[in-house]
């Protein structure tokens, strides 16, 4: 194998090793049972209007391009789409820094999405 491929398949190990399934809803329609992996994200601050400091919890998913289709298509992640846990945790698909709410973990390859969310509910 190349490096390419094995840092795809050291990525699909990671995802079998530590994933876990969230539920994945978009435009009315619901996605379970998909397979994601929590990446490193900074905890974003933001002062607000009356000089007060808000922590937001943002949170990185890292989800395999194959798992989160709908009818065998591929969902291209958007804006306001959720992610929900199985505690209830609900995260919302936002644009992070200036970057728009979702890259390639792989850009070579482009199997796997890195996703970005803010916590919106069990704040």
């Amino acid at each position: 194998m190349n490096l390419l491929e094995d840092i795809v398949a050291g990525l699909r190990d990671l995802r079998q090793a530590t994933g876990f399934a969230v539920t994945y809803t978009y435009n009315g329609n619901v996605l379970t049972g998909i397979l994601a992996t929590i990446g490193n994200t900074p905890t974003q601050e933001v002062i607000s209007d009356d000089g007060a400091t808000v922590r937001g919890v943002n949170r990185d998913y890292l989800i395999a391009v194959s798992d989160l289709t709908h009818g065998g298509i591929p969902v291209i992640p958007l804006d306001g789409h959720t992610i929900t846990e199985a505690d209830g945790t609900v995260f919302e698909v936002r644009p992070l820094g200036g970057e728009r709410c979702w890259r390639w973990v792989d850009a070579a390859t482009r199997q796997h999405y890195r996703i970005h969310t803010q916590q919106v509910t069990n704040l």
